[in-house]
Protein backbone atom coordinates (compact mmCIF):
# COMPACT_ATOMS: atom_id res chain seq x y z
CA UNK A 1 0.00 0.00 0.00
CA UNK A 2 0.92 3.67 -0.52
CA UNK A 3 3.44 2.93 -3.25
CA UNK A 4 1.61 3.69 -6.47
CA UNK A 5 -1.95 4.59 -7.38
CA UNK A 6 -3.65 5.00 -10.74
CA UNK A 7 -6.04 7.76 -11.72
CA UNK A 8 -8.23 7.73 -14.80
CA UNK A 9 -11.18 9.89 -15.71
CA UNK A 10 -14.13 9.84 -13.35
CA UNK A 11 -17.49 8.94 -14.83
CA UNK A 12 -19.96 10.09 -12.17
CA UNK A 13 -19.53 13.84 -12.16
CA UNK A 14 -19.39 16.97 -14.27
CA UNK A 15 -15.61 17.01 -14.10
CA UNK A 16 -13.34 14.25 -15.34
CA UNK A 17 -10.98 14.80 -12.40
CA UNK A 18 -10.26 17.58 -9.93
CA UNK A 19 -7.17 19.03 -8.34
CA UNK A 20 -8.33 18.05 -4.85
CA UNK A 21 -8.63 14.38 -5.76
CA UNK A 22 -5.09 14.36 -7.13
CA UNK A 23 -3.82 16.20 -4.03
CA UNK A 24 -5.34 13.65 -1.63
CA UNK A 25 -3.91 10.80 -3.68
CA UNK A 26 -0.46 12.42 -3.59
CA UNK A 27 -0.72 12.77 0.16
CA UNK A 28 -1.09 9.01 0.65
CA UNK A 29 0.78 7.47 -2.29
CA UNK A 30 4.41 7.75 -3.25
CA UNK A 31 3.55 8.08 -6.91
CA UNK A 32 0.37 8.93 -8.76
CA UNK A 33 0.16 7.50 -12.26
CA UNK A 34 -2.36 9.19 -14.53
CA UNK A 35 -3.69 7.37 -17.59
CA UNK A 36 -5.24 10.21 -19.56
CA UNK A 37 -7.03 10.65 -22.84
CA UNK A 38 -7.15 14.10 -24.41
CA UNK A 39 -10.12 15.45 -22.39
CA UNK A 40 -8.62 14.30 -19.07
CA UNK A 41 -5.14 15.56 -19.91
CA UNK A 42 -6.60 18.94 -20.83
CA UNK A 43 -8.56 19.14 -17.58
CA UNK A 44 -5.52 18.22 -15.48
CA UNK A 45 -3.60 21.06 -17.10
CA UNK A 46 -6.49 23.38 -16.31
CA UNK A 47 -7.16 22.44 -12.67
CA UNK A 48 -3.55 21.88 -11.52
CA UNK A 49 -1.75 24.37 -13.72
CA UNK A 50 0.96 23.51 -16.21
CA UNK A 51 3.85 24.62 -13.98
CA UNK A 52 2.59 22.64 -10.98
CA UNK A 53 2.17 19.58 -13.21
CA UNK A 54 5.70 19.95 -14.56
CA UNK A 55 7.04 20.35 -11.02
CA UNK A 56 5.35 17.13 -9.91
CA UNK A 57 6.65 15.30 -13.00
CA UNK A 58 10.18 16.51 -12.29
CA UNK A 59 9.81 15.44 -8.62
CA UNK A 60 8.80 11.99 -9.90
CA UNK A 61 5.60 12.24 -7.88
CA UNK A 62 3.31 12.03 -10.92
CA UNK A 63 3.77 10.08 -14.12
CA UNK A 64 1.49 10.31 -17.13
CA UNK A 65 0.54 7.91 -19.88
CA UNK A 66 -1.33 9.59 -22.71
CA UNK A 67 -3.92 7.59 -24.60
CA UNK A 68 -5.02 8.86 -27.99
CA UNK A 69 -8.38 7.06 -27.93
CA UNK A 70 -11.38 7.64 -25.70
CA UNK A 71 -13.58 4.71 -24.73
CA UNK A 72 -17.34 4.57 -24.66
CA UNK A 73 -20.50 2.62 -25.39
CA UNK A 74 -21.47 3.02 -29.04
CA UNK A 75 -25.17 2.68 -29.85
CA UNK A 76 -26.82 2.15 -33.22
CA UNK A 77 -30.59 2.73 -33.17
CA UNK A 78 -32.52 1.14 -36.04
CA UNK A 79 -35.67 2.72 -37.55
CA UNK A 80 -37.66 0.11 -35.63
CA UNK A 81 -36.27 1.51 -32.38
CA UNK A 82 -34.13 -1.56 -31.62
CA UNK A 83 -30.73 -0.58 -30.27
CA UNK A 84 -27.45 -2.40 -30.85
CA UNK A 85 -24.62 -1.50 -28.48
CA UNK A 86 -20.90 -2.13 -28.46
CA UNK A 87 -17.87 -1.23 -26.38
CA UNK A 88 -15.57 0.89 -28.49
CA UNK A 89 -12.55 3.18 -28.62
CA UNK A 90 -12.44 6.23 -30.84
CA UNK A 91 -10.31 9.28 -31.54
CA UNK A 92 -11.53 12.71 -32.60
CA UNK A 93 -9.61 13.63 -35.75
CA UNK A 94 -8.93 17.20 -36.87
CA UNK A 95 -10.95 18.73 -39.67
CA UNK A 96 -8.66 17.38 -42.39
CA UNK A 97 -9.07 13.81 -41.00
CA UNK A 98 -5.29 13.54 -40.78
CA UNK A 99 -4.07 11.60 -37.74
CA UNK A 100 -2.03 13.81 -35.43
CA UNK A 101 1.39 12.81 -34.23
CA UNK A 102 1.77 12.30 -30.46
CA UNK A 103 3.60 15.61 -30.13
CA UNK A 104 0.86 17.37 -32.10
CA UNK A 105 -1.82 15.96 -29.76
CA UNK A 106 0.00 17.28 -26.69
CA UNK A 107 0.59 20.65 -28.36
CA UNK A 108 -3.12 20.87 -29.22
CA UNK A 109 -4.20 20.15 -25.64
CA UNK A 110 -1.70 22.58 -24.13
CA UNK A 111 -2.79 25.24 -26.62
CA UNK A 112 -6.43 24.70 -25.67
CA UNK A 113 -5.57 25.61 -22.07
CA UNK A 114 -2.74 28.13 -22.36
CA UNK A 115 -3.46 29.52 -25.81
CA UNK A 116 -1.07 29.40 -28.75
CA UNK A 117 2.10 31.18 -27.67
CA UNK A 118 5.85 30.76 -27.30
CA UNK A 119 5.27 29.80 -23.65
CA UNK A 120 2.79 27.06 -24.57
CA UNK A 121 5.25 25.58 -27.08
CA UNK A 122 7.93 25.57 -24.37
CA UNK A 123 5.52 23.82 -21.99
CA UNK A 124 4.73 21.24 -24.69
CA UNK A 125 8.39 20.43 -25.16
CA UNK A 126 8.88 20.02 -21.41
CA UNK A 127 5.83 17.77 -21.07
CA UNK A 128 6.95 15.55 -23.95
CA UNK A 129 10.09 14.73 -21.93
CA UNK A 130 7.89 13.11 -19.28
CA UNK A 131 4.77 11.77 -20.99
CA UNK A 132 4.58 8.24 -22.41
CA UNK A 133 2.02 7.01 -24.92
CA UNK A 134 0.01 3.81 -25.38
CA UNK A 135 -3.19 2.56 -26.97
CA UNK A 136 -6.20 0.62 -25.73
CA UNK A 137 -5.91 -2.25 -28.17
CA UNK A 138 -7.82 -5.29 -26.95
CA UNK A 139 -9.58 -3.62 -24.04
CA UNK A 140 -13.03 -3.26 -25.69
CA UNK A 141 -12.99 -6.95 -26.63
CA UNK A 142 -11.85 -7.97 -23.16
CA UNK A 143 -14.56 -5.86 -21.54
CA UNK A 144 -17.21 -7.44 -23.76
CA UNK A 145 -16.31 -10.80 -22.24
CA UNK A 146 -17.63 -9.54 -18.90
CA UNK A 147 -21.07 -9.25 -20.45
CA UNK A 148 -21.21 -13.02 -20.94
CA UNK A 149 -21.33 -13.40 -17.16
CA UNK A 150 -25.04 -12.86 -16.50
CA UNK A 151 -24.73 -12.79 -12.73
CA UNK A 152 -21.93 -10.24 -12.76
CA UNK A 153 -23.82 -7.96 -15.18
CA UNK A 154 -26.95 -8.06 -13.03
CA UNK A 155 -24.93 -7.40 -9.87
CA UNK A 156 -23.14 -4.48 -11.54
CA UNK A 157 -26.35 -2.90 -12.87
CA UNK A 158 -28.04 -3.22 -9.48
CA UNK A 159 -25.05 -1.62 -7.77
CA UNK A 160 -25.00 1.33 -10.21
CA UNK A 161 -28.73 1.96 -9.76
CA UNK A 162 -28.69 1.62 -5.97
CA UNK A 163 -25.81 4.11 -5.83
CA UNK A 164 -27.24 6.65 -8.27
CA UNK A 165 -30.90 6.47 -7.21
CA UNK A 166 -30.93 4.88 -3.74
CA UNK A 167 -34.60 5.70 -3.13
CA UNK A 168 -35.86 3.59 -6.05
CA UNK A 169 -37.17 0.10 -5.34
CA UNK A 170 -35.83 -2.23 -8.01
CA UNK A 171 -37.85 -5.18 -9.33
CA UNK A 172 -37.20 -8.31 -7.25
CA UNK A 173 -36.95 -10.25 -10.51
CA UNK A 174 -34.75 -7.67 -12.25
CA UNK A 175 -33.64 -8.74 -15.72
CA UNK A 176 -30.77 -7.24 -17.68
CA UNK A 177 -29.96 -9.78 -20.37
CA UNK A 178 -27.23 -9.37 -22.99
CA UNK A 179 -27.77 -11.01 -26.38
CA UNK A 180 -24.83 -10.91 -28.78
CA UNK A 181 -25.16 -10.62 -32.53
CA UNK A 182 -22.81 -12.09 -35.10
CA UNK A 183 -20.69 -8.94 -35.43
CA UNK A 184 -19.95 -8.67 -31.69
CA UNK A 185 -22.52 -5.98 -30.96
CA UNK A 186 -25.29 -6.77 -28.51
CA UNK A 187 -28.82 -5.87 -27.49
CA UNK A 188 -30.15 -5.52 -23.96
CA UNK A 189 -33.36 -7.12 -22.75
CA UNK A 190 -34.56 -5.70 -19.44
CA UNK A 191 -37.68 -5.17 -17.37
CA UNK A 192 -36.36 -1.89 -15.92
CA UNK A 193 -38.75 1.03 -16.36
CA UNK A 194 -36.37 3.76 -17.48
CA UNK A 195 -39.06 6.42 -17.65
CA UNK A 196 -39.82 5.92 -13.96
CA UNK A 197 -36.14 5.59 -13.07
CA UNK A 198 -35.31 8.88 -14.78
CA UNK A 199 -38.05 10.69 -12.88
CA UNK A 200 -36.12 9.91 -9.68
CA UNK A 201 -32.71 10.25 -11.30
CA UNK A 202 -33.35 13.76 -12.62
CA UNK A 203 -34.25 14.92 -9.14
CA UNK A 204 -30.57 14.46 -8.35
CA UNK A 205 -28.84 14.69 -11.73
CA UNK A 206 -30.12 17.26 -14.23
CA UNK A 207 -31.09 15.98 -17.71
CA UNK A 208 -28.34 18.02 -19.35
CA UNK A 209 -25.83 15.94 -17.38
CA UNK A 210 -27.18 12.50 -18.26
CA UNK A 211 -30.15 10.17 -18.31
CA UNK A 212 -30.37 6.53 -17.36
CA UNK A 213 -30.39 4.06 -20.24
CA UNK A 214 -29.01 0.57 -20.87
CA UNK A 215 -25.95 2.09 -22.57
CA UNK A 216 -25.32 4.51 -19.68
CA UNK A 217 -25.49 1.71 -17.09
CA UNK A 218 -23.11 -0.42 -19.15
CA UNK A 219 -20.67 2.48 -19.42
CA UNK A 220 -19.99 2.17 -15.69
CA UNK A 221 -19.22 -1.55 -16.05
CA UNK A 222 -16.98 -0.81 -19.04
CA UNK A 223 -15.04 1.94 -17.25
CA UNK A 224 -14.63 -0.10 -14.07
CA UNK A 225 -13.22 -2.97 -16.12
CA UNK A 226 -10.76 -0.69 -17.91
CA UNK A 227 -9.76 0.82 -14.54
CA UNK A 228 -8.96 -2.64 -13.20
CA UNK A 229 -7.04 -3.65 -16.33
CA UNK A 230 -4.87 -0.53 -16.31
CA UNK A 231 -4.24 -0.81 -12.57
CA UNK A 232 -3.19 -4.45 -12.97
CA UNK A 233 -0.98 -3.58 -15.93
CA UNK A 234 0.82 -0.85 -13.97
CA UNK A 235 0.74 -2.88 -10.70
CA UNK A 236 -0.93 0.10 -8.99
CA UNK A 237 -3.80 0.64 -6.62
CA UNK A 238 -6.81 2.58 -7.88
CA UNK A 239 -8.35 5.95 -7.13
CA UNK A 240 -11.94 5.21 -7.93
CA UNK A 241 -15.52 6.23 -7.26
CA UNK A 242 -18.06 4.43 -5.06
CA UNK A 243 -19.70 3.03 -8.20
CA UNK A 244 -16.50 1.65 -9.75
CA UNK A 245 -15.35 0.32 -6.38
CA UNK A 246 -18.46 -1.83 -6.04
CA UNK A 247 -18.18 -3.16 -9.60
CA UNK A 248 -14.49 -4.05 -9.21
CA UNK A 249 -15.18 -5.79 -5.90
CA UNK A 250 -18.09 -7.70 -7.46
CA UNK A 251 -15.86 -8.89 -10.28
CA UNK A 252 -13.30 -10.36 -7.92
CA UNK A 253 -16.03 -12.05 -5.91
CA UNK A 254 -17.24 -13.65 -9.15
CA UNK A 255 -13.72 -14.84 -9.96
CA UNK A 256 -13.38 -16.53 -6.60
CA UNK A 257 -16.84 -18.07 -6.84
CA UNK A 258 -15.91 -19.58 -10.21
CA UNK A 259 -12.58 -20.85 -8.93
CA UNK A 260 -13.83 -22.46 -5.74
CA UNK A 261 -17.56 -23.04 -5.59
CA UNK A 262 -17.33 -24.35 -2.02
CA UNK A 263 -16.32 -20.92 -0.77
CA UNK A 264 -19.67 -19.16 -0.43
CA UNK A 265 -18.65 -16.22 1.71
CA UNK A 266 -15.10 -15.10 1.10
CA UNK A 267 -14.29 -11.68 2.50
CA UNK A 268 -12.02 -10.40 -0.24
CA UNK A 269 -12.12 -6.70 0.63
CA UNK A 270 -12.04 -4.78 3.88
CA UNK A 271 -13.17 -1.17 4.13
CA UNK A 272 -11.38 1.16 6.50
CA UNK A 273 -12.17 4.78 7.21
CA UNK A 274 -10.05 7.70 8.30
CA UNK A 275 -12.75 9.60 10.17
CA UNK A 276 -10.69 12.57 11.32
CA UNK A 277 -9.18 13.54 7.97
CA UNK A 278 -9.27 17.12 6.77
CA UNK A 279 -11.05 18.58 3.78
CA UNK A 280 -7.96 19.02 1.59
CA UNK A 281 -9.80 18.22 -1.60
CA UNK A 282 -12.57 20.70 -0.86
CA UNK A 283 -10.15 23.48 0.12
CA UNK A 284 -8.20 23.16 -3.12
CA UNK A 285 -11.24 22.81 -5.36
CA UNK A 286 -12.90 25.87 -3.81
CA UNK A 287 -9.77 28.00 -4.30
CA UNK A 288 -9.29 28.48 -0.54
CA UNK A 289 -5.84 26.93 -1.00
CA UNK A 290 -3.76 26.62 -4.17
CA UNK A 291 -2.21 23.49 -5.57
CA UNK A 292 1.18 25.15 -5.27
CA UNK A 293 0.65 25.53 -1.52
CA UNK A 294 -0.20 21.85 -1.31
CA UNK A 295 3.01 20.78 -3.07
CA UNK A 296 4.96 22.30 -0.18
CA UNK A 297 3.20 19.87 2.18
CA UNK A 298 4.37 16.91 0.08
CA UNK A 299 7.99 17.53 0.93
CA UNK A 300 7.45 16.94 4.65
CA UNK A 301 5.53 13.74 3.89
CA UNK A 302 8.48 11.98 2.23
CA UNK A 303 10.14 10.42 5.26
CA UNK A 304 6.81 9.26 6.68
CA UNK A 305 5.85 7.55 3.42
CA UNK A 306 9.01 5.48 3.36
CA UNK A 307 8.25 4.27 6.87
CA UNK A 308 4.62 3.61 5.98
CA UNK A 309 5.52 1.49 2.97
CA UNK A 310 7.14 -1.16 5.18
CA UNK A 311 3.99 -1.87 7.20
CA UNK A 312 0.63 -3.48 6.56
CA UNK A 313 -2.19 -0.94 6.34
CA UNK A 314 -4.73 -0.56 9.10
CA UNK A 315 -6.86 2.28 10.41
CA UNK A 316 -4.48 3.19 13.26
CA UNK A 317 -1.47 3.31 10.93
CA UNK A 318 -3.26 5.53 8.43
CA UNK A 319 -4.40 7.85 11.20
CA UNK A 320 -0.90 8.06 12.68
CA UNK A 321 0.64 8.86 9.30
CA UNK A 322 -1.97 11.48 8.47
CA UNK A 323 -1.54 13.24 11.81
CA UNK A 324 2.24 13.32 11.45
CA UNK A 325 2.10 14.84 7.97
CA UNK A 326 -0.56 17.47 8.61
CA UNK A 327 0.26 18.64 12.15
CA UNK A 328 1.21 22.31 12.35
CA UNK A 329 0.23 22.96 8.74
CA UNK A 330 -2.69 24.75 7.12
CA UNK A 331 -4.30 21.34 6.57
CA UNK A 332 -4.73 20.94 10.33
CA UNK A 333 -7.05 23.95 10.37
CA UNK A 334 -9.45 22.62 7.73
CA UNK A 335 -12.86 21.12 8.56
CA UNK A 336 -13.00 17.39 9.27
CA UNK A 337 -14.27 14.73 6.88
CA UNK A 338 -14.00 10.98 6.33
CA UNK A 339 -11.78 9.20 3.80
CA UNK A 340 -12.43 5.63 2.70
CA UNK A 341 -9.94 2.92 1.73
CA UNK A 342 -10.73 -0.58 0.47
CA UNK A 343 -8.00 -3.17 1.04
CA UNK A 344 -7.99 -6.54 -0.64
CA UNK A 345 -7.27 -9.75 1.22
CA UNK A 346 -6.64 -11.62 -2.05
CA UNK A 347 -2.91 -11.88 -1.41
CA UNK A 348 -3.63 -13.58 1.90
CA UNK A 349 -5.50 -16.36 0.13
CA UNK A 350 -2.32 -17.45 -1.55
CA UNK A 351 -1.57 -19.00 -4.91
CA UNK A 352 -2.97 -22.34 -3.79
CA UNK A 353 -6.40 -20.73 -3.48
CA UNK A 354 -6.22 -18.89 -6.77
CA UNK A 355 -4.54 -21.55 -8.86
CA UNK A 356 -4.40 -24.85 -6.94
CA UNK A 357 -4.56 -27.01 -10.05
CA UNK A 358 -1.67 -25.80 -12.09
CA UNK A 359 -1.79 -22.26 -13.35
CA UNK A 360 -3.49 -19.80 -15.58
CA UNK A 361 -3.87 -22.24 -18.48
CA UNK A 362 -5.92 -24.57 -16.30
CA UNK A 363 -8.15 -21.69 -15.33
CA UNK A 364 -8.90 -20.81 -18.93
CA UNK A 365 -9.68 -24.43 -19.65
CA UNK A 366 -12.12 -24.43 -16.75
CA UNK A 367 -14.10 -21.63 -18.37
CA UNK A 368 -12.55 -18.53 -16.81
CA UNK A 369 -11.88 -16.08 -19.59
CA UNK A 370 -8.67 -14.42 -20.65
CA UNK A 371 -9.57 -11.16 -18.97
CA UNK A 372 -10.05 -12.95 -15.65
CA UNK A 373 -6.72 -14.72 -15.96
CA UNK A 374 -5.09 -11.37 -16.72
CA UNK A 375 -6.27 -9.95 -13.41
CA UNK A 376 -5.47 -13.03 -11.36
CA UNK A 377 -2.06 -13.36 -12.97
CA UNK A 378 -1.35 -9.80 -11.81
CA UNK A 379 -2.48 -10.70 -8.28
CA UNK A 380 -0.07 -13.63 -8.23
CA UNK A 381 2.74 -11.27 -9.27
CA UNK A 382 2.02 -9.09 -6.25
CA UNK A 383 -0.61 -6.62 -7.44
CA UNK A 384 -3.19 -5.68 -4.81
CA UNK A 385 -6.41 -4.22 -6.22
CA UNK A 386 -6.75 -1.87 -3.25
CA UNK A 387 -8.87 1.21 -3.77
CA UNK A 388 -8.81 4.77 -2.50
CA UNK A 389 -12.42 5.92 -2.81
CA UNK A 390 -12.37 9.45 -4.18
CA UNK A 391 -15.45 10.59 -2.32
CA UNK A 392 -19.12 10.03 -1.80
CA UNK A 393 -21.31 10.66 -4.82
CA UNK A 394 -21.03 14.30 -5.77
CA UNK A 395 -23.86 16.79 -5.51
CA UNK A 396 -24.44 17.42 -9.19
CA UNK A 397 -27.33 19.81 -8.76
CA UNK A 398 -25.04 22.54 -7.50
CA UNK A 399 -22.02 21.56 -9.54
CA UNK A 400 -19.91 21.81 -6.39
CA UNK A 401 -18.43 19.31 -3.98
Amino acid sequence: MFESVLIRRHVDGYHLVDAGTIAEALLFYDRVHVVADSPLFTEILRVIGSQNLLRLLQMNRISITYIRESIGVLTNTLPSGMQFHNFGAFEFAPGNNKRLRNSDAIERDVGNVLGQSRESKKTTRSLLNHVSFRGVEGLPALAREDLRDDRFVKTGVEHVLRTLVPTVVLPPDLRFDIVFSGDGSFIVGTNLNFERLNQHYHEIFPPEHSSLSPAYLLSFIYNARVDACFAADYMAEIVTSPISSGIISAKFHELMAKRNKNEKQIELFQTQYLEDARAVREAINSGERTFGEFIEILERAERFKKWLGTRNPDANLIREYYRAVTTESWIEKLPSKSLRFVFTTLSGLGADMLLPTGGIGTMIGAGIGAIDSLLLDSVLKGWKPNQFIEGELRQFTSGRE
